[in-house]
């Protein structure tokens, strides 16, 4: 596990899983599992894919009807960053867990998010 997200509820969690460690690091997914706190149910909700690569950071929304997490679009740019490193730049989306859409909200031009914060508002 990478990443865990509690709803504010306490009922769910998002859980971030990399399959990296499997078959020496080839064909890499990441996977968002959405997981019931009380009765231990789980399911498949988000996975890498050609639309999303390297979804990781899921964060609940404050009113627990979705969630935000970070992820490369296929037609992201690579960059040099202040340090030298080659970097792709990544996406803030939303994935409302009602419609199982997913909507782009913000990225910045030759920068790589890390992290961020929900606001509980």
């Amino acid at each position: 596990m990478d990443d865990i997200s509690l709803s504010s509820d306490a009922s769910n969690l998002i859980i971030s899983i990399s399959t990296e460690w499997l078959n020496n690091g080839q064909g890499k997914k990441n996977i968002f599992l959405l997981q019931n706190t009380k009765t231990g149910e789980g399911k498949q909700i988000l996975i890498s894919s050609e639309q999303f690569q390297g979804i990781k950071n899921a964060k609940y929304s404050a009113d627990g009807k979705g969630f935000y997490f970070l992820a490369i679009k296929p037609d992201a740019k690579s960059f040099i960053n202040d340090g030298g490193y080659t970097k792709t730049q990544n996406t803030l989306f939303y994935y409302d867990l009602q419609t199982e859409q997913s909507k782009e909200l913000w990225s910045v031009n030759n920068k790589t998010i890390t992290n961020y914060e929900v606001l509980n508002k």
